[in-house]
């Protein structure tokens, strides 16, 4: 029973359209959205490789030589 009144309350055929402006509002939410996505995944990117190339490829520092010891 509540099959039949589904199917008779929604529409099969749709007389509907997407204005232009719609239209390139979608366009321009899109390519901001992917645009975003790269630069979030750029900064991500750049910030986990320098964390691990800062922590794996640090510059040991040279041993003082220089230093004297001196017993009195």
């Amino acid at each position: 029973m509540y099959w039949m009144v589904f199917l008779l309350a929604v529409p099969t055929v749709a007389k509907a359209y997407i204005d232009p402006g719609t239209g390139s509002l979608i366009i321009q939410a899109t390519i901001a959205f992917i645009a975003g996505a790269l630069f979030f995944a750029k900064s991500f990117w750049r910030k986990a490789t320098n964390f691990f190339r800062h922590d794996f490829y640090k510059k040991k520092e040279p041993e003082d030589t220089s230093r004297k010891d001196s017993v009195l």
